[in-house]
């Protein structure tokens, strides 16, 4: 039960910005935010999936090994995803255009804004 609610309110967390561009914009506002929260948002995936993989493994190794192979793993992701991020960055108004079409090209700015903190280290580390 704990971690459920621990779950509930990391979610809420997440969603709070939604909240507010709808108490301070319209809908439409909120629509474009959306996109781009999708589409930054998927930065995470591969960390995360990194980071489930090194959480899984490192009590397995050494300690030797865990603090030889753990920090370039991170680095590696990290500079995989900073990658992802700057292709995002310029590909952005073709991926708004093909997954949502073009009227929803407005969110291109708040992806804009989105993208430096799309890779927090909090996400690299599955959390």
């Amino acid at each position: 039960m704990q971690g459920y609610l621990g779950n509930v309110i990391q979610l809420l967390n997440y969603r709070v910005d939604m909240l507010m561009v709808a108490y301070f914009m319209d809908t439409t506002a909120v629509g474009y935010y959306s996109v781009a929260v999708v589409m930054a948002e998927a930065l995470w995936y591969f960390p995360g999936a990194v980071g489930t993989i090194v959480l899984a493994r490192t009590p397995g190794l050494s300690t030797d090994e865990a603090n030889r192979t753990t920090p370039r793993i991170c680095r590696t992701t990290f500079f995989v995803t900073i990658l992802a991020a700057l292709a995002l960055f310029g590909l952005g108004r073709y991926f708004i255009m093909l997954l949502f079409g073009s009227e929803f090209l407005p969110a291109l700015k708040a992806l804009w804004y989105l993208l430096p903190g799309s890779g927090s280290s909090e996400h690299i580390q599955g959390g």
